[in-house]
């Protein structure tokens, strides 16, 4: 089976010490519901879907540097 995997991306500055700090529980709760909703209308493929995932890439606007961070955060 297949992983489904909605990603949040999130830009920042050098400044900031961690943009992914950025996705905080109403953020998370949002990103939930957007994938309940695409579930609901996209019921067929729950049945080739093994694992459901919420990643969060984060990118450095200065230097290009990206980074993703597999399974951020879960539905709660």
């Amino acid at each position: 089976g297949d992983a489904l995997v909605f990603v949040e991306v999130k830009a920042y500055s050098s400044k900031e010490l961690c943009a992914v700090e950025k996705v905080d529980q109403r953020k998370r709760e949002k990103i939930s519901r957007v994938a309940e909703v695409f579930l609901l209308k996209n019921s067929k493929l729950l049945s080739k879907i093994r694992e459901i995932r919420f990643d969060v890439i984060t990118v450095n606007l200065k230097t290009g540097e990206a980074r993703h961070y597999e399974g951020a955060f879960f539905k709660e």
